[in-house]
């Protein structure tokens, strides 16, 4: 499969992840509004995630792909076999201890649901769900496996199985039994997103090699330094909840209908390109460096763009998105006003988001392991205590802007790093012709965004003002003769096999 068809496969199947993700969060604002058992419902929901990403998170990948491409077939089955058993013990030990500890965790990720009164059902209901734990573990390391041999059809839609789980037994359940159903679906989509993976291992299953795989020192320092790294960027907007909750009732899911809308971006571009790109920067680094800093050169260029035009738009259309998104719902207006807001915040935020979610696996195939744990170490220490302030003086937007901000010194911290690592001006090359690249399409394609929307005033209409944002910008890109050249070298570069 070339890395085009990769890129669509691994696109189509993100977003539709995060969309199903957004609608099932959708669909607990339109069944429980945003209170008490929405926020209850969002911790149920984020905790089997959140504890193995705090523990390996994106970090497995960003570790074991690099390994599995430098050996052969039967030695990374050998590999992921002697990895399978200690995944599903550790992580079973850490379902318990968290099983044991449900209501002092419930306490930090709800505060405010914790002091109106949780009852012994959801407490049942929170160990319960702490069965999924190992089973997410397990779905981690067999997608490390499957991105490495490009089987992308059975490592990407497990975010899509997942939710659609949980949605279609929340309508079963409905109001009367809201919350059972949710635990339901966890454990349900757990399990099929698993076996689907499964099938997809089993199709290109190699024997494992007799000879005993020696993890040895190096692949240890790069898995505790990725985890280090993946775990505490998602910690952070985990603390961002937290912190929101700590507000009032229905803070916290007011907080995450907003983080959730804006990582679909993220997702279609950002994530989609680290996860194909990354076996090719592999083999890239170890074979030819100069065709790996060209990859890297139109991976952050291409990234950069395709972000700026589908989020500018949103800066003028929050309001009309999410008055159709939930409309009919039980969240208030003024619930609504607060989600779009936040949105608004989180927009100025989403490219160095994306340079962080691109970091890990550049960092990683450059062998900068002790960079990525200094930083993200930094980044804690200085963003958990500016979240607390920020949260105390300015409310939601206030947690918003220093979760936002925190993405801001990691990503240009380690990008000038990748380019001193590899010897090139990275930011020059991806920056060159800056006014026609960036600011005039930007400035058009707002433009045109603003006039359709002073024109019309259909509740709907923001679809075709949407369209036409992407395409102005599109077409400003175009009609330059240099950079139309530029851009079609571009993407031929980064598309190529």
């Amino acid at each position: 499969m070339s890395v085009l068809s990769s890129f669509y496969l691994v696109s189509i199947l993100l977003l539709l992840g995060r969309v199903s993700g957004f609608f099932r969060d959708w669909l607990i604002a339109y069944v429980a509004g945003a209170g008490i058992n929405s926020d209850l419902a969002v911790v149920l929901i984020t905790l089997p995630d959140l504890v193995v990403n705090l523990v390996v998170g994106g970090g497995i990948s960003a570790s074991l792909v690099p390994k599995y491409q430098s050996i052969g077939e039967s030695q990374s089955s050998a590999l992921y076999l002697s990895l399978l058993k200690s995944f599903f013990i550790g992580f079973s030990i850490i379902a318990c201890i968290i099983s044991v500890l449900s209501p002092s965790l419930i306490s930090f990720l709800a505060p405010s649901a914790f002091r109106m009164g949780v009852d012994n059902v959801y407490l049942y209901l929170f160990a319960l769900s702490t069965l999924a734990i190992p089973l997410t573990a397990l779905s981690g390391l067999n997608q490390s496996l499957l991105v490495s041999k490009r089987q992308f059809l059975f490592s990407q839609p497990g975010n899509l199985i997942f939710n659609l789980s949980i949605i279609a037994c929340v309508f079963i359940g409905l109001r009367a039994q809201f919350l059972p159903s949710v635990v339901t679906g966890i454990l349900l989509g757990s399990l099929i997103r698993l076996g689907w993976q499964y099938i997809g291992i089993i199709r290109q299953w190699t024997l494992p090699s007799k000879n005993k795989v020696r993890k040895g020192v190096s692949i240890g320092k790069s898995l505790f330094a990725t985890t280090v790294f993946a775990g505490i960027f998602s910690f952070l907007p985990v603390i961002g909840r937290s912190y929101s909750s700590s507000l009032y009732p229905g803070a916290l899911s007011l907080f995450n209908y907003a983080f959730r809308l804006t990582e679909i971006p993220i997702a279609l571009v950002f994530a989609s390109l680290s996860t194909v790109y990354l076996p090719r920067l592999s083999r890239e680094y170890n074979e030819d460096i100069t065709s790996c800093r060209k990859s890297i050169e139109d991976l952050v260029r291409f990234s950069l763009l395709i972000s700026l035009f589908l989020c500018l738009p949103i800066l003028l259309l929050s309001d009309q998105i999410l008055s159709t998104v939930f409309a009919g719902g039980a969240l208030e207006t003024y619930q609504v006003q607060i989600v779009s807001s936040l949105i608004i915040v989180f927009i100025f935020t989403i490219p160095f988001r994306g340079l962080t979610v691109l970091s890990l696996p550049l960092l990683s195939t450059t062998k900068k392991h002790g960079l990525l744990l200094a930083v993200s170490i930094l980044t804690a220490a200085f963003s958990i205590p500016l979240m607390n302030i920020s949260t105390r003086m300015y409310g939601l937007v206030g947690t918003c802007a220093s979760l936002g901000f925190a993405y801001i010194m990691p990503s240009v911290i380690l990008f000038f790093s990748i380019a001193r690592s590899l010897k090139f001006s990275l930011f020059q090359r991806v920056f060159r012709k800056p006014i026609q690249t960036f600011l005039v399409p930007s400035i058009a394609s707002m433009l045109s965004c603003k006039l359709c929307i002073s024109m019309f005033s259909h509740q709907l209409l923001w679809i075709p003002s949407y369209i036409l944002s992407i395409a102005v910008f599109i077409a400003c890109l175009a009609l330059e003769p240099s950079l139309r050249q530029d851009y079609s070298k571009l993407v031929l570069g980064l598309f190529r096999k």
